[in-house]
């Protein structure tokens, strides 16, 4: 752990005054090496896809050992849950787009109502 107190004063010479810092806690030093060369759009994007589908794999390697630790019944079980759970989900979803829609036709309708006719007589 870290505990230590200290000052700092300022870079320039001018300034009369410092710093006090206390510090506690853990300290946690990274050390890297390798050699730094310009960013390539090629090799992020491909960092990218392949987190991406390590995630993907994750999932399903998640579901096997599910399947082998809870065994056959109470992994149906757990499906048939998470299923129910997102149905419920999508259902909810449906209802709040389709009450999106009903409001943004009110507001079409009640739009056209103020504007008056068309043709501006």
């Amino acid at each position: 752990g870290v505990d230590s107190e200290g000052a700092e004063a300022p870079d320039d010479a001018v300034t009369p005054q410092r710093d006090l810092i206390k510090v506690w806690g853990i300290r946690i030093h990274v050390v890297t090496t390798g050699k730094g060369h310009r960013f390539s759009i090629v090799a992020l994007v491909t960092n990218l896809a392949v987190g991406i589908s390590l995630t993907g794999i994750a999932a399903s390697v998640t579901d096997i050992a599910l399947k082998r630790v809870l065994g056959r019944p109470l992994y149906n079980m757990y499906v048939e849950e998470t299923m129910e759970e997102m149905d419920a989900r999508q259902e909810k979803q449906a209802l709040l787009e389709r009450r999106h829609r009903e409001l943004e036709a009110k507001m079409a309708i009640k739009y056209d109502r103020d504007k008056g006719p068309a043709d501006g007589g």
